[in-house]
């Protein structure tokens, strides 16, 4: 995991799914680690994430960036995506794979959240449902975005 100056935290993906059968991948124009989903039924991504290293009361946009491949199957069951933030507070949304675009990246947005107490952000990619196969996902990473900022 690292922070960047912006206020902007991406999550290294060779530590989300490393036991779930991937092949990681360098892309040396950006420099990036990615994490391939080759095959698996039961697939589960949690990040787990230092608020502290995020500026107090600044609203975030959390999301996942990921790419479907061309030849990509299995999603033919939405995948769930749960945030959890320090103080407690949770959410939750549901997204159909199978309707996204192939071969370009996506930002699937989580939720929003405000950074208004240190602990550990935790945010949850699942898909299970339906008990399918799926293949061909590429997850970029995690990203934790700053929207705006108000006074505390």
């Amino acid at each position: 995991m690292s922070a960047m100056v912006t206020g902007t935290a991406h999550i290294d993906t060779l530590n989300l799914i490393s036991k779930l059968g991937v092949t990681i991948r360098v892309d040396e124009s950006t420099l990036i680690e990615m994490a391939e989903l080759i095959k698996v039924c039961w697939l589960e991504i949690d990040v787990a994430m230092d608020t502290s290293y995020l500026t107090e009361g600044t609203i975030y946009e959390v999301s996942f960036v990921v790419m479907l491949k061309k030849d990509a199957s299995g999603w033919d069951f939405p995948v769930t995506l749960d945030m959890e933030e320090p103080n407690g507070k949770k959410s939750q949304c549901k997204v159909n794979m199978k309707d996204l675009p192939r071969e370009e990246w996506i930002k699937i947005r989580v939720d929003d959240f405000t950074n208004q107490k240190k602990g550990k952000l935790k945010i949850f990619f699942s898909g299970y449902e339906g008990g399918l196969w799926k293949t061909g996902l590429i997850v970029k990473g995690a990203s934790i975005k700053p929207k705006k900022s108000f006074p505390i």
